[in-house]
């Protein structure tokens, strides 16, 4: 018979966000910027208006346009300190 590991029964204690060495708290869920092509800025932009935390643009030139999402970080109006980039 299977055995269950209890969880904390507060909701916040169980989505706690990772804190990274640099002290920066890792989001929960992350706004991926791959196949969007050339809607990457529009689109990255408007993932951190609507309370993104952080943008997935991994360094993967047929899938990613790393430029564009940094252009739709800096048309979002967030702080680029607020936001996790990886």
């Amino acid at each position: 018979m299977a055995t269950q590991t209890p969880v904390p029964g507060n909701i916040a204690e169980r989505f706690a966000p990772l804190v990274l060495s640099s002290g920066q708290k890792h989001p929960y869920l992350l706004y991926g910027t791959a196949f969007k092509k050339e809607r990457t800025g529009e689109l990255t932009a408007l993932a951190l208006k609507h309370g993104f935390e952080g943008i997935d643009s991994a360094n993967y030139p047929s899938a990613y346009e790393e430029a564009l999402a940094g252009d739709g970080i800096l048309g979002s109006g967030v702080k680029r300190g607020d936001i996790l980039v990886s």
